[in-house]
């Protein structure tokens, strides 16, 4: 996976948005090579990961999900991209829209919030990095 370049994500981005660049490899697909849902947020955790939520994946967790849709599969080989919309500032609310890179086909949306920390304790989530 591969960030997008910073200056061409800020030419068509609007602040506080991110881009996200995925492959699909064979570890995220079943046997017939179509990706498992699951693996979209995964590849969104990567995401948020990549634009500098400021903790790694494995110490945030997902309070809940306030909407998703899947509205199509990607396959092995597919370049997936992500823009990610942190929604409010420190809240964790972030929505994220998965496409084709190919096609342009929108294949999944979430709205997500987020909580940081370990060891039972919540806390906000840090600032975007800037």
């Amino acid at each position: 996976a591969e960030v997008v370049a910073e200056a061409e994500a800020e030419a068509v981005l609007p602040v506080g948005t991110h881009a996200f660049a995925h492959d699909v490899y064979i570890e995220d697909t079943d046997a017939y090579g179509v990706a498992f849902y699951a693996s979209y947020f995964r590849v969104a955790a990567n995401a948020r990961f990549a634009a500098g939520c400021g903790a790694a994946p494995a110490r945030v967790k997902v309070a809940r999900i306030e909407s998703a849709r899947y509205s199509g599969s990607a396959v092995l080989g597919t370049r997936l991209e992500v823009q990610s919309e942190f929604c409010e500032e420190r809240s964790g609310r972030v929505r994220h829209i998965m496409r084709d890179a190919g096609s342009g086909e929108e294949l999944w949306s979430a709205q997500l919030v987020l909580e940081a920390g370990g060891g039972g304790q919540s806390e906000a989530m840090p600032p975007l990095a800037k």
